[in-house]
């Protein structure tokens, strides 16, 4: 979900005074002393004591090992991101607080992971790592393990006049600083007709209006749907026991609509945490409520933007298992919807899939569309098909079955203007370029409507910065 971004943004581009924590993915006490940064000074990434797992891929080694004559204190904590607070520093004359030192141990607010998270698979060509600003942030690790997750905090965070905090949660292929608070990052926040992109975004909006604005942002650009409502609802704990308030309001868009809807329908694995009652209202953007076959709908085109042999690079997945690319029939298994040989890279997008061949055809004017759609061999490609995939996994039956809880208010935010400057749009039927309309106003399955809205004028991207998007947010948050 998402049009790849080329640049993430730094923490820098969230307001003066926003902060940055790194969280784990575990339930987290109410009355522990978790502390987001300070409001003076820029954003400043924070840390938390696990353990980095032995396979994730660090750039470089920030630990030393413990002296041989001195036993390693019981909880370590690693370099994750950048310094710790040091004990009882002052803020410099100038603003801006100094460099703390270094120092292990004693968080006992951010306890481990749960075993059950795991390292999830990335694409291969470095498609989908960590860079930019992050990279520091999650330790100079490029591909973070998945039980880990950065959340940041907007100027005001701590004196808002709304009582309810609000969590922006971003989409596939994308961060939390362009997503939410700087959209003209990289130049491609979905502006037609010639516009700028905005400078600022949603975060700053709401901001103003009062409101405690935080963000996740997550280990893996695409990933685990499952594994990031985890993380969704981890975080909204974080925000619990910072603010000690007992609901947080969910603003969700795009793919990870899915991670929120997931948490508070406590559609989890075995392991994970059910939902806790913490969310008083779900704004979702361009969601795909009703799920989408927009890979399979469109294959050869994405398999020509992903697979190497064909010169693609783009990180989204391919609906076939082979392609013949320059006269060579070639395998990808790691870049495929399904699960094949032991690769599996693209679950989340598996977990979005329904279909829609039935209202909308299938364009038939694509190389080998109807074995991409329908499985089989094609002149130039192979595959299974687009219900394999969802026997393989997708989440929205499941979803629908489950229920949004009616004590959940939901609101439903969908754009009809199938524009997306440089992406391949979604055109077979009403949508917004990515999420047929249909999709993103499904109601099934959701408790209690709060309202719906369609912005006939609004491409997918622009559903999360426009004015007239924006302003519906706030007022269905009021």
């Amino acid at each position: 979900m998402g049009a790849p971004m080329a640049r993430p943004y730094g923490a820098g581009s969230w307001p003066p005074g926003a902060g940055l924590i790194l969280g784990p993915s575990a339930p987290v006490s109410p009355s522990g002393p978790v502390r987001p940064p300070p409001a003076r000074g820029p954003a400043r990434p924070w840390t938390h004591p696990t353990r980095e797992p032995p396979d994730e891929t660090p750039v470089r080694h920030a630990r030393r090992p413990p002296h041989p004559r001195r036993a390693p204190p019981r909880h370590p904590a690693h370099r994750l991101g950048g310094p710790r607070r040091a004990r009882h520093r002052r803020p410099h004359p100038g603003g801006r607080l100094p460099r703390p030192r270094p120092r292990l141990g004693h968080r006992r607010a951010l306890p481990r992971h749960h075993p059950g998270f795991r390292a999830e698979q990335y694409p291969p060509g470095g498609r989908g790592d960590q860079d930019g600003a992050r990279l520091g942030y999650f330790g100079g690790v490029r591909r973070p393990f998945s039980g880990r997750f950065l959340l940041y905090s907007a100027a005001g965070w701590d004196a808002g006049s709304r009582t309810t905090p609000v969590l922006l949660v971003h989409g596939a292929n994308d961060n939390a600083d362009r997503a939410w608070a700087a959209p003209d990052e990289t130049g491609t926040c979905g502006a037609t007709g010639g516009a700028a992109c905005p400078s600022t975004g949603l975060a700053q909006y709401l901001a103003a209006g009062g409101h405690r604005v935080f963000a996740i942002g997550f280990a893996h650009q695409q990933g685990d749907n499952l594994l990031q409502a985890q993380a969704v609802g981890d975080a909204i704990a974080l925000i619990r026991a910072r603010l000690g308030v007992p609901q947080v309001d969910v603003v969700a868009w795009s793919k990870r609509e899915v991670a929120a809807r997931a948490y508070v329908s406590s559609v989890r694995p075995s392991w994970g945490r059910a939902y806790a009652g913490d969310v008083r209202r779900l704004a979702t953007l361009g969601g795909p409520n009703g799920g989408l076959d927009y890979v399979y709908a469109h294959g050869w085109a994405f398999s020509l933007a992903t697979w190497p042999a064909c010169g693609g690079t783009a990180d989204a997945p391919s609906p076939h298992l082979f392609m013949t690319c320059y006269g060579t029939y070639t395998a990808q298994p790691c870049l495929g919807v399904l699960p094949t040989g032991g690769y599996d890279c693209y679950p989340g997008q598996r977990q979005l899939l329904a279909r829609w061949d039935g209202s909308y055809g299938v364009d038939g004017t694509a190389q080998d569309w109807w074995t991409t759609y329908y499985g089989g061999q094609g002149l130039y490609t192979a595959g299974q098909g687009i219900q394999a995939a969802i026997d393989a996994g997708s989440l929205i039956g499941p979803l629908q079955r489950a229920g949004i809880p009616a004590a959940v208010r939901t609101y439903l935010l969908a754009g009809g203007s199938a524009d997306i400057p440089g992406v391949l749009n979604e055109n077979r039927g009403p949508g917004d370029g990515i999420v047929f309309t249909r999709s993103a106003l499904d109601t099934t399955g959701i408790g209690t409507v709060g309202g719906t809205r369609l912005l006939g004028g609004l491409n997918h991207l622009e559903l999360a910065w426009a004015p007239d998007a924006m302003s519906q947010v706030a007022a269905w948050l009021a």
